[in-house]
């Protein structure tokens, strides 16, 4: 463990004040878990000796739950108190509601109404549909994970009609997600699947139709400076249930915010890609769930849908998707001569600005007539993916020194797209959020009328944008910029980055075509690298399902 450098450590003066005894031992415990917390560690292992170490930092390391200290240890793990805490509160809530089944109904002949399927070659898709919701009918926590395609929100529309038809009034429902999009493609994937259900009561589909997705943010009323909800256990949601897609994106403190605010007669129910990226945040929930003991009362309340509608073996974004979840380099490599058309390899990224903008062509005449909404369906035909912030800069920058000499202008043009990076309540516009500029106003999706350009702050440029900013969307066309080897900095950072996770979710993100741009060795070393969070989430869950 490396010694801290304490004349510079702002952590250590506060040790100092508390022990200055022992603030010289603690000090380099504490640099390495903040290391790991910015990670998305949870916490760090230590061997004998470190434990020794650490058994003689008292009262800086504290050694039972109940005890105060910044650091605490539990055998050979050692968190940040307020870390472990957060941890052990969200398997807490997630235990309790295991336990407190919901009451159960007759469903048997809806069920039959809601499965009928035509189509001999969607069977097998069709029973673990049924099954994932038998599953959920009969408990209040639910976790429905899959892949892209494979009938999540479809699943989730037919659970919310055979729940609604058990209530004397309609359902209380919410709908969210962690970013604004995410929220925003729940909602209309919700309505689609509704689309192709026959209901005995047609209030039940106008109902559910109505439905609109909001952030998490949105839902528990989190405002700064504290960023805590407005709701807890003494005043939890007023919502018979809670759904949340894209759960992956989850930080461990959002997590524990959400289930606090589950009320005892609310349902939550839980969709995600267990393997796509973990939160940004520090904490890997819906991983953590999905591979709960077997033997967990836990595993009666998670489903996991594996056969995909959109991709089969005859689409390359299917194929090169399984291949990478399953650590194959040289069956992913093969995707780019068997599905040549599909599934597309360069070097370097000289043309990408040309390709881009030719396949943006309907976004730039959308913008030219002043249909905003055109203009949104279209910008989102086509994405520049990057795996490194310092990529997707540097393309923004090439891309608008290209469409200055295409006539588009520079500063707040018309159709230039910008990202929130930091959430305003007060505009009600949030991090992730996607902006387009025209006639000197940012318009949003949820901002019809738009907003002033000078009341918008804390953005960026937003032609091409990182992997994790990507998720909870789907383009047609992606083209993925990966890492070049800049300087060792830059390399190590890029090694500890694109994994397989990153990599499976910006070929995910495609529905049509996907363009890897990189060499064969970073495509296998992407695939062979997994880089595993950190947690005790599902173990304290395991601990007390024991008790």
């Amino acid at each position: 463990m490396a010694k801290a450098n304490n004349t510079i450590n702002p952590f250590y003066l506060f040790f100092q004040r508390i022990s200055p005894k022992n603030a010289e031992l603690a000090t380099p415990f504490l640099n390495a878990v903040l290391d790991a917390w910015e990670n998305g560690h949870s916490f760090i292992e230590l061997n004998e000796q470190q434990q020794q170490v650490a058994r003689q930092c008292s009262p800086l390391i504290a050694f039972a739950p109940d005890d105060t200290a910044p650091l605490i240890l539990q055998d050979n793990y050692l968190f940040l108190h307020k870390i472990y805490h957060l941890e052990y509160s969200v398997a807490r809530c997630l235990h309790d509601l295991c336990t407190t089944p919901p009451a159960i109904y007759a469903y048997n002949d809806l069920l039959q109404t809601y499965f009928q399927e035509d189509t001999p070659l969607f069977l097998e898709s069709n029973l673990q549909q049924k099954a994932a919701v038998e599953k959920a009918l009969r408990c209040r926590f639910s976790l429905i994970s899959g892949g892209p395609g494979t009938g999540k929100t479809t699943t989730v529309a037919k659970l919310l009609a055979l729940l609604c038809h058990q209530q004397p009034t309609l359902t209380n429902i919410a709908l969210t997600a962690p970013t604004g999009k995410a929220a925003a493609h729940l909602q209309q994937s919700l309505i689609n699947g509704l689309e192709k259900l026959s209901f005995r009561q047609p209030e039940i589909k106008q109902h559910l139709s109505q439905l609109q997705g909001k952030t998490l943010h949105r839902l528990l009323n989190i405002r700064p400076p504290l960023n805590k909800s407005e709701y807890n256990q003494q005043n939890p949601l007023p919502y018979d249930i809670v759904i949340v897609d894209e759960s992956s994106m989850i930080e461990l403190n959002i997590a524990y915010q959400l289930f606090n605010a589950i009320g005892k007669n609310t349902r939550l129910i839980l969709l995600g890609d267990k393997n796509q990226l973990p939160s940004v945040g520090a904490g890997a929930v819906l991983e953590q769930i999905s591979q709960i003991d077997e033997k967990s009362v836990l595993s009666d309340c998670v489903s996991h849908l594996t056969i995909s509608r959109r991709f089969d073996e005859k689409s390359g974004i299917g194929v090169l998707a399984s291949a990478i979840i399953n650590n194959n380099p040289e069956k992913a490599l093969n995707c780019f001569q068997q599905f040549s058309n599909e599934i597309i390899q360069k070097n370097d990224s000289q043309q990408l600005c040309e390709e881009y903008y030719d396949l943006q062509k309907d976004y730039w005449q959308a913008i030219s007539e002043n249909n905003i909404k055109k203009a949104f369906d279209c910008f989102y035909h086509t994405m520049v993916l990057c795996v490194l912030r310092y990529d997707a800069q540097r393309f923004n920058r090439q891309f608008l020194d290209f469409l200055m000499h295409k006539g588009h202008g520079k500063g707040f043009f018309n159709g230039k797209a910008i990202m929130i990076t930091e959430n305003n309540v007060t505009l009600d516009i949030y991090n992730g959020d996607i902006g387009i500029v025209l006639n000197n106003k940012v318009y949003f999706p949820n901002h019809q009328n738009g907003i002033e350009i000078p009341r918008i702050n804390n953005f960026e440029d937003a032609f091409a944008i990182t992997v994790h900013k990507s998720q909870g969307s789907e383009y047609n066309h992606i083209f993925l910029i990966t890492p070049k080897k800049y300087i060792e900095d830059e390399e190590q950072n890029s090694e500890k980055i694109f994994d397989r996770s990153l990599l499976y979710t910006a070929v995910t993100r495609s529905k049509k075509t996907f363009c890897y741009i990189g060499d064969d060795l970073s495509l296998q070393n992407a695939i062979l690298r997994q880089n595993k969070r950190r947690s005790l989430l599902g173990k304290m869950f395991n601990t007390m399902s024991n008790e």
